[in-house]
């Protein structure tokens, strides 16, 4: 398995928000900054290639995002 990790120090995202966020139409932007499909679309693109993204709160804030790939032989 290869797993690729992304860590910001930005202000994260919110608990309320975090189980959501691959959910379609799901953001946290104000109206018409964004439809919420980017993280939607990303999920599906990983599962369509058997692999799987994540994300959680960072270690020190911010937010990180796990992007696991199976490796085939």
């Amino acid at each position: 398995m290869l797993v690729i990790q992304f860590e910001d120090s930005g202000p994260g995202i919110s608990d309320d928000i975090l189980p959501f966020i691959f959910d379609p139409f799901t953001t946290s932007k104000h109206d018409g900054e964004g439809a919420g499909l980017g993280l939607a679309i990303c999920c599906q693109i990983m599962e369509g290639m058997a692999g799987k993204i994540s994300a959680e709160t960072g270690r020190e804030g911010g937010a990180k995002f796990i992007i696991e790939f199976q490796l085939f032989t």
